[in-house]
């Protein structure tokens, strides 16, 4: 398991490799990127219905975060049905994003890195692929600039955006 690390963050910079090394997942990269771009304070749930992913795969992921200091347990709130959520934010102030800090010359920093910039490789990778699977397999252009948002899989290829006519190898190729 993750061991605690709690090193304080200084103006939202990570500079700790152990702190580090907890993004280096893309499921974690995707909920610190969701967390900031819900303002910073968020419940599981709602941090799942913005990542379309079950929130009982996210709590052990949060919690890794959590340990490591990147997200910070808020007080209990009350959801729409009434029922308590712990809610959690970033430790940064309102308007700060967390940034990593890499150092070339510590090679636990450096290879923590390397680790986060593998992550996010995959993640890119992932949604290129997603991208393009319906434009190969029905001939169908992709969706205008700015109609879909990167690693968000509700806007992805598969979304609203491809006609229903779009069913495979089989469906007619779009007229230029």
């Amino acid at each position: 398991m993750f061991q605690q690390t709690r090193a304080p963050l200084r103006a939202g910079r990570i500079a700790e490799p152990a702190a580090i090394r907890a993004i280096a997942s893309p499921v974690r990269q995707e909920l610190v990127d969701t967390l900031e771009a819900l303002g910073g304070v968020a419940t599981v749930a709602e941090l799942a219905e913005q990542l379309g992913r079950p929130a009982d795969g996210l709590y052990y992921h949060v919690e890794i975060l959590r340990r490591a200091g990147l997200f910070v347990a808020a007080p209990l709130g009350r959801s729409d049905t009434g029922r308590s959520e712990r809610r959690y934010r970033t430790p940064t102030r309102p308007g700060t994003q967390l940034a990593l800090v890499y150092r070339p010359r510590d090679a636990r920093n450096a290879a923590a890195v390397r680790a986060v910039v593998g992550g996010m490789l995959r993640i890119a990778r992932r949604d290129f692929d997603r991208a393009l699977a319906p434009a190969a397999s029905c001939g169908r252009r992709a969706p205008p600039a700015g109609s879909a948002t990167p690693s968000s899989p509700r806007s992805t290829a598969c979304s609203s955006a491809w006609p229903a006519s779009c069913a495979g190898p089989a469906a007619a190729p779009a007229s230029a």
